[in-house]
């Protein structure tokens, strides 16, 4: 389950985004997300946005990516 790249410019990678596939991390998940994808292809995105931090003070990286997609909702991210 990979997203394809539907658009992509020197600021803006917009992919479509499989249905079943996480966006991020989400606690001890050790699924393959969505952000471990763009890592993967676009390391310079490393320190784009800033970590989510949970209460427990648990970081998530969560590398610039924008969305409101569910991990069961398939669409361009």
């Amino acid at each position: 389950m990979e997203p394809t790249i539907i658009y992509e410019d020197s600021d803006i990678l917009a992919v479509d985004k499989p249905s079943g596939l996480l966006v991020h991390p989400y606690l001890n998940s050790t699924e393959k997300t969505l952000s471990d994808w763009v890592l993967e292809k676009y390391p310079e995105t490393q320190n784009v946005g800033e970590p989510l931090k949970l209460q427990n003070g648990q970081l998530i990286n969560r590398p610039g990516i924008v969305h409101r997609i569910d991990k069961e909702t398939s669409g361009i991210i």
